[in-house]
């Protein structure tokens, strides 16, 4: 233990020293708190004297092997006096968190070539995973999550792309955070039966996110509801629909598809049939024969059953920050078409459903009495309960996270109740008491929003600096109606802002990305989007095999290349790191923060990075628990750094060095008031003015939210436009405003226009 604290004082000594020997001392004084120390003390003084010069980086010593890897702890969410503040994420000190990540989706239970019955393409026996990794199924889409060297200390394990060391390759591009992918049918892929097994799959994952420092997110996934549609439905597709299935969520006996096939209407995967059907059976509730361990006998229950597995087991650990209810929930069928009117979907089914969770792994009552036991959704009907949903027993206190309907994706907006012109603050009555609640919407701008289906492949092209943050409702309305739509990257943010207020939480986005070639134009658009509201967002996806069949493929959306062949004609788990597209995406950014970030900009073009914070707290230098820390991802290790008082804060900084080559900035303050860091670039000296000067410009004048009627009118700006365009944008107008008439309705249909 001696050895350890030691270690640890050592490395930070150098750091206080080079800004305030005196007060230093006296630090390290109050650490040891005993006498008994005092001869350990002197020595550390000796021992930095003997150190190198501090330079004007305040470079520090490197962090000891022996000591653990720098992680986030228990998060929750704090909220402000002001309704129309958000809430933000918190560590157990009260530091603003960001939660920088990417998605593990080689974890999902996803449909594969040839796949047939319900075998996932890799083991879930934890064992498989014991110093090994699986063969990567060049039919799957994904290669499996593995680390193989998890039996050596966190900072020995390779990093190298081919070392299938995930976790340790996360810690190293500059993460903190993974999305960790888990379907329904891995949970329960026996009708009434929760798998121990596959439980402890991602437990075993977990413990290496753990080892490596990297909080997870559990996150129960679903696309086109079930990668069963195709094995359930045995009516004949019609003329005109070609065969399809689903891609992952939903077991082989929770798909009831009511004899609809499973195909493609127009060659549209979301336009299934069968999907429709399978969809509208789930939001009823339909009832199946056998409720097992389940809390009831509705598809919804076991649903609900499941994610109360997943909590109750990991309660009490650390590095599980919490669960994603639902990927991109899609709304009940229209007829064959998995479509109907988006704001009577979330308010009669989707945020119903999602607070039944919350009261069944919470405890939340919100002064309802509690459903009997043999009905636990408490009727029938459609919309929220009045009673509330069994408690489980579970009660946790980790973040939840909730998602719009995945039709968010096509208008950077959520059709639903979020915004009521007859109360004060335009808020509507919060889903949920619960505290730590987080809104987390998918940024997909360029990428699925409707400009793709009427614009041509290379649009949007090179993006002026000046449409990258418009974010006035005027400009946004003129971007519009001059045919760019969504009228800028800001736009997503500016309207997520609007919802997570009307729900009382926190924002995070847990997916976004793009295909490599748009990296340039739509990737930096979208991280630039999240500095400017002062965000985060977890990257989708790690690594992928793009879905081909042993052709060493080059596309796909991975941080890593796609694999190519070994010489025994096996794939590789990966190709190599797309350092440009890291590098787009994993700049310095806030790790915990004593204060609020007010602004925060980043060039990965320079590698610049400035944020403004405003501080209320005082932190002592060397104090771990409450200093401010940036993360300084191993791509820029020799970037430089300076903190810049703007009122009479008092801010002292140096560096941790990590393993890898990574390093961790710490700031401390005395007393309230603004300041600025400001991280150089090598080359990155000529603009570093401009940047900061920016950043400043923006804590003054931040983003403001967009509320659904406002993005209502900005949609119909640019439908205007295509009406009134070429001939072709005629036809497309037509089409959007009948599939828009269905999503959105009329404006007598819509809520948020009283």
């Amino acid at each position: 233990m001696i050895t350890d604290l030691s270690n640890f004082l050592l490395g930070h000594l150098r750091i206080i020293y080079c800004q305030n020997f005196k007060e230093s001392i006296d630090i390290v004084k109050t650490v040891l708190q005993s006498k008994r120390y005092l001869f350990i003390l002197m020595s550390f003084v000796i021992a930095a004297f003997g150190l190198s010069a501090c330079s004007s980086t305040n470079s520090a010593v490197g962090t000891v092997k022996s000591l653990p890897a720098n992680s986030l702890g228990v998060l929750h969410v704090e909220h402000f006096s002001s309704p129309t503040q958000l809430p933000i994420i918190v560590d157990s000190s009260g530091r603003q968190v960001f939660l920088k990540g990417v998605a593990l989706s080689g974890f999902e239970d996803q449909n594969y070539s040839g796949a047939k019955g319900t075998t996932p393409h890799y083991p879930i026996n934890p064992a498989d995973y014991n110093g090994q990794c699986p063969v990567n199924n060049s039919t799957a889409p994904d290669p499996p999550v593995c680390e193989v060297q998890a039996s050596l200390p966190w900072n020995e394990q390779s990093t190298a792309y081919n070392s299938q060391n995930d976790l340790a390759q996360v810690r190293q591009d500059g993460f903190n955070v993974v999305r960790l992918t888990v379907n329904w049918s891995e949970i329960e892929p026996t009708e009434g039966t929760y798998s121990t097994e596959f439980l402890s799959r991602i437990s075993q994952v977990v413990s290496w996110a753990s080892q490596q420092g990297v909080s997870v997110i559990l996150d129960m996934h679903e696309d086109g509801y079930s990668r069963f549609l195709n094995q359930v439905a045995t009516a004949k597709p019609p003329s005109g629909c070609s065969p399809s299935t689903g891609q992952d969520g939903a077991p082989k006996w929770a798909v009831i598809t009511d004899n609809q096939p499973s195909c493609s209407l127009f060659g549209q995967n979301q336009l299934n049939p069968a999907m429709a059907a399978a969809l509208t059976n789930f939001w009823n509730n339909t009832k199946v024969k056998i409720k097992g361990e389940a809390p009831g006998y509705g598809l919804q229950d076991h649903y609900i059953g499941a994610m109360a597995f997943l909590a109750k087991y990991f309660k009490n650990n650390p590095t599980v920050i919490g669960y994603e209810l639902m990927n991109e929930p899609l709304p009940y069928g229209s007829g064959p078409i998995p479509i109907g009117n988006l704001f009577q979907f979330s308010d009669n089914y989707l945020y119903p459903f999602y607070q039944r969770i919350i009261e069944a792994i919470t405890g939340v009552r919100d002064s309802k009495s509690t459903c009997q036991t043999n009905s636990p959704d408490g009727s029938s009907a459609i919309g929220y309960s009045s009673c509330a949903y069994p408690n489980l027993g579970i009660n946790t206190k980790k973040l939840i996270f909730v998602e719009p309907t995945g039709y968010n994706n096509e208008v950077d907006f959520a059709p639903q109740l979020s915004y009521d012109p007859n109360t004060p603050n335009h808020l509507p009555p919060p889903l949920t008491s619960y505290q730590n609640l987080v809104y987390s919407p998918h940024q997909y701008t360029h990428v699925f929003t409707l400009d793709t289906f009427t614009k041509p492949s290379s649009y949007p092209g090179p993006i002026p600096a000046d449409q990258m943050a418009v974010n006035s409702v005027g400009s946004l309305e003129a971007q519009a109606s001059s045919g760019t739509y969504p009228p800028s990257y800001d736009f997503a943010f500016q309207t997520a802002m609007a919802e997570a207020e009307a729900l009382r939480a926190a924002l995070l986005v847990t997916e976004y990305g793009d295909a490599p070639s748009s990296d340039g134009t739509i990737l930096a658009g979208m991280v630039r989007a999240q500095e400017d509201a002062t965000a985060s967002g977890i990257f989708w996806t790690f690594k992928e095999d793009c879905g081909t069949v042993k052709n060493q493929c080059s596309g796909g959306w991975g941080i890593y290349n796609s694999p190519t062949l070994r010489p025994n004609n096996q794939l590789y788990e990966n190709g190599t790191l797309r350092t440009s597209r890291l590098q787009i995406m994993s700049g310095p950014y806030p790790y915990r923060v004593n204060g609020l970030v007010k602004s925060m900009g980043y060039d990965p073009n320079t590698e610049n990075f400035a944020a403004v914070i405003a501080t209320d707290n005082s932190a002592k230098v060397g104090d771990l628990n409450a200093e401010t820390e940036i993360e300084i991802p191993s791509l820029y290790s020799s970037s430089k750094v300076s903190v810049i008082p703007l009122t009479q804060a008092a801010v002292s900084g140096g560096y941790i060095d990590q393993p890898g080559g990574g390093r961790l900035l710490v700031v401390a303050t005395k007393g309230s008031g603004t300041y600025a860091v400001e991280i150089t670039g090598p080359n990155g000296q000529a603009t570093a003015t401009a940047l900061l000067a920016r950043v400043e410009a923006q804590a003054t004048n931040p983003l403001t939210p967009i509320y659904e009627p406002q993005a209502r009118q900005i949609l119909e700006d640019y439908l205007n436009y295509l009406d009134n365009s070429t001939p072709g944008n005629k036809l497309n107008y037509n089409i959007l405003s009948a599939l828009l008439n269905v999503a959105v309705g009329s404006p007598s249909q819509d809520p948020n226009l009283g």
